[in-house]
């Protein structure tokens, strides 16, 4: 089967692209044909867009660190392991197009897949400056035929924000097999909808090994390592 995996494939950062590699070397381990949608919203990492009808809010603040944090890093950040990154999810991940922020762009290629996986990461996490992601619980402003299922996402939190909890409440009512990361997030899940969703480990301890990405390392020869 054709599997289409949701996640934060495109961070820069170890932990997100290491159980992002293990999710879909798990999934491909039993025949299927596992694969990154290529959703990348920008409000993630780079703020998104400014809100121009709250000019001095909280949330356009948030926007504006993240902005100058993103300017920071692509100006004065270490070159050699952004490339790296870079490489690791063409090589190793096999992300090769620039990812894609307009939920309806995503119509065709979600439509050529027969199972639809969310997870892990915090991609259950509403957004300090943005809210909820429908797009990371499955919930498409368009019909989807594949068959929903989350692996171990996380809420990054022991407790959902009022504000967010009717929402999220209907969006996991449409996903047809539940599964988390903490019992925090068992909890939540059971409160909101009465179903009771298996708590699973970091997909990075699925992976019966990790030969496809380690390499010798010229440090490793010196007996002042110790790992």
């Amino acid at each position: 089967m054709r599997v289409g995996i949701f996640t934060y494939h495109f961070s820069d950062n170890y932990g997100a692209l290491m159980q992002a590699y293990a999710l879909r070397d798990f999934i491909g381990s039993m025949g299927h044909d596992a694969f990154f949608v290529p959703y990348h919203p920008s409000y993630v990492e780079e703020g998104g867009k400014l809100k121009l009808g709250k000019p001095l809010s909280k949330d356009n603040a948030k926007i504006l660190y993240l902005k100058l944090v993103d300017f920071k890093e692509r100006i004065f950040g270490n070159k050699v392991m952004k490339e790296g990154f870079k490489l690791f999810r063409s090589e190793k991940l096999g992300i090769t197009t620039p990812g894609i922020s307009v939920i309806s762009e995503l119509n065709s290629i979600i439509g050529t897949c027969d199972i639809l996986v969310t997870g892990s990461d915090q991609v259950w996490r509403p957004s300090d400056h943005f809210g909820l992601d429908p797009t990371y619980y499955l919930g498409f402003p368009f019909s989807v035929s594949a068959r929903r299922v989350s692996y171990a996402p996380s809420f990054g939190t022991d407790t959902l924000i009022p504000s967010v909890r009717d929402s999220v409440s209907k969006l996991l009512d449409d996903i047809d097999y539940i599964s988390v990361r903490e019992t925090s997030g068992k909890d939540i899940v059971g409160s909101l909808t009465g179903k009771v969703p298996v708590v699973v480990p970091d997909p990075t301890f699925l992976a019966d090994n990790f030969d496809g990405i380690l390499e010798e390392y010229p440090g490793t020869t010196n007996d002042a390592y110790v790992f």
